[in-house]
């Protein structure tokens, strides 16, 4: 009896030998997947964290200035030290000596800038003419886009609003950006998440100017950063079987939109100046549609006054066309009243064909109206006076297009340099400087 006894006890101790043998691994191998997991969210909050402190940073008056391309990459370049500040080496992201990001940290920050100014040409005098609530519901509606500007990193000749720190590309794959721009623009569906919805900032802009406008404020632009992070983070252990090239290292992503506090009327618009707001806008080569000879503007000294409307002789007195196809005189009084035109209607077919970009080298076609014509009824010309305004300096004249070899900065004193005589007419203003930084030959 004690031998069977005693056998029977061995046989127990030996299967529980037996089973702590099997479920050991499998309890081991479940605790370090808990462990790794929850060191996987643990480096994705800190990421998120990061990612929601920087852009916080970035929208904040005064921290960021889009002036010219390199106040852009100084700016961005700020971003990514607050970035590497905040995260205080809660996460291993590499750096280069120049104190770059590099290794398995990817961030991509962009600007993206919706200024649709008037909802509609004749809110001011006629408010009841615009449907407020169209906007919003229906995706055609958009009665007056003359004045918008609406700039992003994927629109030709601003691809500077955009910048990327780190590698393009790592072993868990391609870095490249995840936010979609026309959603963002159009339809971000996040209302009522129908697809339907033009929810986007364009529509939300031009319906907020709408309600605005009717109440008698000014318009307001809106004007978003969106910063992104890549990280590869490591695994904690590296155990066998859950540690393998396809979830060691795992890659981490997230981003954040955030509204720029202060980016307000980028102007350039009806009665605005076309160099406020630039700070928050960005360089563009937004200009008036005036031909200024080379020969006027060569030895000219800052100060100095000369005529604008110094066109090639004939019929063709001075005045360029933005779009060779758009050639009425209510076509050029629309670019007169909104230099936005210059950005938005642009068209060369000349010697770029396509080319949709304003810039030094294009060939402009000519519009055969007299100064007295444009004048006369609106005093479109009147109401440029006390603007700076920036406007392209041809040197030759050929098939009806106007060469642009530079851009210069000028203003209208008094309504007296406007000189309607049809001997000799005239539009005098005061050189400023040169102007041709943002607009760089495509």
């Amino acid at each position: 009896m004690f031998l069977k006894n005693l056998s029977a006890a061995s046989t127990r101790k030996g299967q529980s030998l037996v089973e702590m043998a099997i479920t050991a691994p499998i309890l081991i191998f479940m605790l370090i997947g808990v462990l790794e997991v929850g060191w996987v969210l643990r480096g994705y909050l800190v990421l998120v964290n990061v990612n929601r402190e920087i852009t916080r940073y970035a929208v904040r008056p005064g921290y960021m200035d889009f002036s010219t391309k390199a106040d852009v990459i100084t700016s961005y370049l700020r971003v990514q030290e607050r970035a590497l500040e905040t995260l205080g080496g809660q996460l291993n992201m590499e750096v280069d000596a120049s104190g770059t990001l590099t290794g398995n940290t990817t961030l991509i920050i962009s600007h993206v800038v919706v200024d649709t100014g008037l909802p509609c040409e004749d809110i001011q005098t006629n408010p009841g003419n615009c449907d407020c609530d169209k906007f919003m519901s229906d995706p055609n509606y958009n009665p007056f886009p003359w004045d918008d500007l609406i700039l992003h990193p994927d629109r030709p000749g601003m691809e500077y609003q955009r910048m990327v720190f780190g590698p393009a590309e790592t072993v868990t794959g391609p870095r490249i950006t995840r936010v979609n721009i026309n959603d963002i623009l159009y339809n971000d569906n996040d209302r009522n998440g129908s697809v339907d919805d033009q929810d986007g900032l364009v529509p939300r802009n031009n319906m907020f100017n709408c309600e605005l406008m009717k109440k008698g404020g000014v318009a307001s632009a809106n004007n978003v950063i969106v910063t992104e992070l890549f990280f590869d983070q490591p695994q904690l252990f590296g155990f066998p079987l859950i540690s393998n090239p396809y979830t060691d290292p795992l890659p981490l992503y997230t981003h954040t939109t955030m509204r720029l506090v202060g980016g307000a009327r980028s102007t350039g618009q009806e009665g605005g100046d076309l160099t406020a707001g630039i700070d928050t806008i960005g360089p563009i080569c937004n200009a008036m549609p005036f031909a200024v000879r080379d020969t006027t503007v060569a030895d000219t000294d800052i100060g100095t006054k000369m005529d604008i409307l110094d066109g090639a002789g004939g019929n063709h007195y001075g005045w360029l066309a933005w779009n060779p196809s758009k050639t009425g005189i209510d076509d050029l009084k629309r670019q007169l009243k909104y230099s936005a035109t210059s950005v938005n209607e642009y068209y060369e077919d000349a010697v770029e064909a396509g080319d949709h970009i304003l810039s030094l080298g294009d060939s402009i076609a000519s519009l055969p109206y007299k100064l007295e014509t444009v004048e006369s009824t609106d005093k479109l010309l009147t109401g440029l006076v006390g603007r700076k305004m920036r406007v392209p300096v041809w040197n030759s004249f050929t098939s009806n297009n106007y060469h642009i070899t530079n851009f210069v900065w000028v203003q209208i004193d008094s309504s007296s340099d406007i000189q309607l005589s049809d001997a000799n007419p005239k539009v005098m203003a005061t050189y400023l400087g040169n102007a041709a930084e943002e607009c760089p030959p495509n």
